[in-house]
């Protein structure tokens, strides 16, 4: 796993970013408690990076001084004018200056509020040259679910390079919408039927630590020098299932588990 691991301070603040961005109305309830979990069980400090990369700092309130009881006295009440003056002014500038630099944020350097088709920062793909990216995973996970409001697909193929997603659409008729993510959304068909017995997956029941660990065991079957292929999460009608197909130096195998890491057929060739 790449990036250095994380540190309980870094976890910390993560968190309290994540619950700090909700409270600031940037995200609903429902993405708060997913970054909130995923925090909680994120191994690196990239992956911590990967839950806040898109939210905006949120300005502290400035708490207000403590009062202090004086006598009262005609100079002691002037004086104290000028202090709360004087307060009140360095207040109004720390404000106008916090408000630049959310705007500042919020519009970016192009001078543009808004994303057209996903993020547009360097998000890392899940499948590079054979090895999967636990960070990228996680970040196309999150990604799913904030473009389609929604944890339910029907076939998630991951590649080289990129993932391919086919997305349920709500309807009378079952049917469904093709899209890749690589960093960015683009959608690859219009509108398609579904086949009888193809069921949706919940993609918040990957163990995305666990996937990782089987593919390493896979591949110290297979020998050091295979790499992952293709991984498809999918249910035909007999459950959810993860098969990661694997291959390299003339040798290739498959082995399949459940969205949780229970391994339902070991390395097959």
């Amino acid at each position: 796993m790449r990036g250095f691991g994380a540190k309980d301070a870094e976890r910390d603040a993560a968190l309290a970013w994540i619950a700090a961005a909700h409270a600031d109305g940037q995200i609903g309830e429902a993405d708060r408690d997913l970054r909130l979990d995923r925090a909680r069980g994120a191994e690196t400090a990239d992956e911590l990076a990967t839950l806040t990369r898109d939210l905006r700092p949120v300005a502290r309130a400035a708490q207000p001084a403590p009062m202090v009881p004086v006598r009262r006295g005609p100079s002691r009440r002037a004086g104290g004018v000028l202090v709360g003056l004087s307060i009140f002014l360095v207040l109004v500038g720390v404000g106008v200056t916090g408000l630049v630099a959310l705007l500042a944020l919020a519009v970016g350097p192009s001078g543009t509020t808004g994303r057209a088709g996903g993020s547009s920062e360097a998000v890392p793909v899940v499948v590079t040259d054979g090895e999967l990216d636990a960070s990228g995973l996680r970040g196309f996970l999150r990604a799913y679910s904030e473009q389609f409001g929604t944890d339910e697909a029907l076939q998630v193929v991951v590649a080289d390079g990129r993932v391919t997603v086919t997305v349920p659409v709500r309807g009378e008729e079952p049917s469904a919408r093709m899209w890749a993510w690589s960093g960015s959304w683009e959608q690859l068909s219009g509108r398609t039927p579904v086949a009888a017995g193809v069921a949706t997956v919940d993609l918040r029941t990957l163990d995305v630590r666990r996937l990782v660990r089987n593919v390493e065991v896979a591949r110290s079957a297979l020998g050091r020098d295979v790499g992952v292929q293709r991984v498809v999460v999918s249910d035909s009608g007999t459950g959810p299932r993860v098969r990661v197909h694997l291959a390299g130096d003339g040798t290739a195998g498959t082995v399949v588990t459940t969205p949780g890491g229970r391994v339902v057929s070991g390395v097959t060739s």
